[in-house]
């Protein structure tokens, strides 16, 4: 009987240590797939940081170069202002019946007052404000927009939003 629990226990021993062995390659071979998982992430992670600075960095490039071309808009107004005020006091360029809100001409030999001259002045002047605040407001519109689509792409390079195309 005894060399029977000797047996038993020998059985038992190698059966503990075969599932021992088996139990520890199932951990091996777990401890590998999450390596593998791990790797894979850290390779995604470097990846996506790349991709976000190279939107950032193309970002960064879009609204210099909306800046810029905010700055030349703004100054092409300035000098379509200057250019219009200067074309209608010399007379080379004219307003629109519509626009003028021309003075009453003077009787004959009665002399035009300076609050004349200084209405059409003031008219000139009026116009050209028109203009270049109206291409001013474009030149903000276009700006506005041109920082909106650069920030937009920025954000679907860096993976934070999906593209509706």
């Amino acid at each position: 009987m005894l060399a029977f629990l000797r047996l038993l226990l020998l059985c038992g021993l190698i059966g503990l240590g075969y599932a021992y062995s088996s139990e520890r390659a199932a951990h091996e071979a777990d401890n590998a797939d999450h390596a593998r998982v791990i790797a894979r992430f850290t390779d995604a992670a470097k990846k996506a940081e790349q991709d976000a600075k190279a939107a950032e960095a193309q970002a960064v490039s879009e609204r210099e170069s909306a800046d810029a071309k905010y700055d030349r808009a703004k100054s092409e107004a300035d000098d379509a202002r200057r250019n219009l005020a200067s074309a209608l006091r010399a007379g080379t360029m004219r307003l629109q019946d519509k626009w003028a809100c021309t003075m009453p001409i003077p009787a004959e030999g009665d002399a035009a007052t300076d609050a004349g001259q200084a209405d059409a002045a003031g008219q000139y002047d009026s116009a050209a404000r028109i203009v270049a605040a109206a291409d001013a407001d474009a030149a903000v519109i276009d700006w506005l927009w041109d920082g909106w689509q650069a920030d937009r792409r920025a954000v679907v390079a860096a993976g934070c939003a999906v593209d509706g195309k």
